[in-house]
C-alpha cells in the first residue's frame, strides 16, 4: 500500500496534552498554533477537517494519477485502528483585567480564555515495516502531511516532521519513510533538500523493471522517500 504527501506517552482516550506553540501577532489578541497527538479514531470534527484539508491540497494531484481520488478510501485509513495524528490547530487565547467582584479575582489579574481554532496543518502517520513481502526493518511510515494555505512558510510542516523523526527515535525505528508524487515538485524539493531524505531502494524508480520499453511510459508517478533515524542513546 501507498501513500503520498504534500510538503509526528498518549494519555486518555490516545491524546498527548504536552503542546508545541508559536504565537502569530495580532492587535487584539494572541495566538498560538498548537499540536496535539491523537489515536484513531480522531474527534469527528477534527476529522472532516482533516479530510476537507486533504481534498483542497491533493484533491487535483490525486485525480490526475494512476490511483484517483476515493474519499471514501481516505477516510478509512483515517478510522484504521494503528494510524495517529499530529494535528496543529490555532488557539486563540483572549487577555482581559477582570475585577474581583466580577470574576473572583484581585485587580490586575489577568484571565485567559482559549479556545480551538482552525486546523492549520496535521499529519497522519503509523509504526509499519519497509516491506510488506519482505519485511526487514520497523519503520515509522507517514501517510500524510498536509499544511493549510494559511500556514505555509512558517515552519509547520517541518516542526511536523521533526516530531515525527523523534517519535520514531524514541520508538526505536530505523527508518522514517513517506511516498510522494513525482508531479508534486514541492514536497520533493521539501523532503529531498530541506529534510535530508533520500529515494528509498523500494523505490520503482530502483528497479529497471519499472520503465517498459526503456521510456517514461509506464513508469511509476510516485517515489518513496526514506531517513534512516540514528538510535536514541540511552
Amino acid at each position: 500500500e501507498e501513500h503520498d504527501n504534500t510538503g509526528s506517552s498518549c494519555g486518555e482516550n490516545g491524546k498527548d496534552h504536552k503542546k508545541e506553540e508559536g504565537m502569530l501577532d495580532n492587535d487584539q489578541h494572541q495566538e498560538f498554533v498548537q499540536i496535539d497527538f491523537y489515536k484513531s479514531p480522531l474527534p469527528e470534527d477534527l476529522h472532516k477537517s482533516c479530510l476537507q484539508l486533504f481534498e483542497e491540497n491533493m484533491g487535483d494531484m490525486y485525480r490526475a494519477s494512476s490511483w484517483g481520488l476515493d474519499m471514501k478510501e481516505k477516510s478509512d485509513e483515517f478510522h484504521h485502528d494503528n494510524a495517529r495524528f499530529l494535528i496543529a490547530t490555532k488557539k486563540i487565547t483572549s487577555t482581559s483585567n477582570q475585577s474581583s467582584s466580577s470574576r473572583g479575582q484581585t485587580s490586575g489579574e489577568q484571565q485567559q480564555e482559549q479556545q480551538r481554532g482552525d486546523v492549520l496543518g496535521f499529519a497522519h502517520f503509523r509504526f509499519d515495516v519497509n516491506d510488506d513481502d519482505r519485511p526487514t526493518e520497523e519503520v515509522l511510515y507517514v501517510y500524510e502531511i498536509q499544511i493549510s494555505s494559511k500556514a505555509r512558510r512558517c515552519g509547520l510542516g517541518r516542526r511536523l516532521m521533526a516530531i515525527m523523526e523523534l517519535i520514531a527515535m524514541r520508538s526505536q525505528m530505523r527508518k522514517v519513510m513517506l511516498t510522494v508524487f513525482k508531479s508534486n515538485h514541492a514536497a520533493l524539493g521539501f523532503y529531498l533538500s530541506k529534510m535530508k531524505y533520500g529515494i528509498d531502494e523500494s523505490s520503482p524508480s530502483q528497479f529497471v523493471d519499472n520503465v517498459e520499453g526503456g521510456g517514461d511510459e509506464g513508469a511509476a508517478d510516485y517515489e518513496i522517500l526514506s531517513k534512516q533515524i540514528k538510535k536514541m542513546v540511552k
